[in-house]
């Protein structure tokens, strides 16, 4: 984090007047880390992963240290606007109700190997599930544009609101 808030920073000095910093997403809901896992750190329910809780807490915690960090560092330059972005809350809304947002599948990637459908063996030859667009995650990352537009009110509105930006 060290090296981060020196390069947040340099850009302070260099002028930088309105940061936006995200968190960590819930790295306990992403099929790579729920695949990398010992296999009695895992929770199967009717054979579908499920997020895990320890691991979305070191999630959470950094994101909490994070926000104490930006709030020291706005206090030292006032005339600067630092918002942080909360990632957590709107995916972990998308995995626990992916049908709400169109997806059919919260749980795997679309592509890949493994239960979870992970890796660098994504390539011509790996089978890809019926519909992309219907996987919450593609790989083991989730499919951010459609997430942007799926969480532009929870996120993007009140960051557009908090950096004082008009629509």
């Amino acid at each position: 984090m060290l090296i981060f808030f020196q390069s947040l920073q340099r850009l302070l000095e260099q002028g930088a007047r309105k940061i936006a910093v995200n968190g960590l997403p819930p790295l306990g809901c992403i099929p790579l880390g729920i695949t990398l896992l010992p296999q009695p750190a895992k929770n199967i329910e009717d054979k579908a992963w499920t997020c895990i809780g320890y691991v979305i807490a070191i999630s959470l915690d950094f994101n909490s240290m994070l926000q104490e960090e930006l709030e020291d560092l706005q206090s030292q330059h006032p005339e600067t606007k630092i918002v942080y972005i909360d990632f957590v809350e709107p995916l972990l809304d998308v995995i626990r109700n992916p049908h709400e947002y169109g997806y059919a599948e919260a749980n795997k990637g679309c592509c890949g190997t493994g239960l979870s459908k992970i890796g660098t063996q994504c390539n011509a030859t790996t089978s890809l599930c019926s519909d992309s667009v219907k996987c919450v995650f593609w790989m083991q990352h989730t499919q951010l544009r459609r997430h942007i537009i799926s969480f532009s009110e929870a996120i993007l509105q009140p960051l557009m609101t908090s950096l004082g930006a008009n629509f």
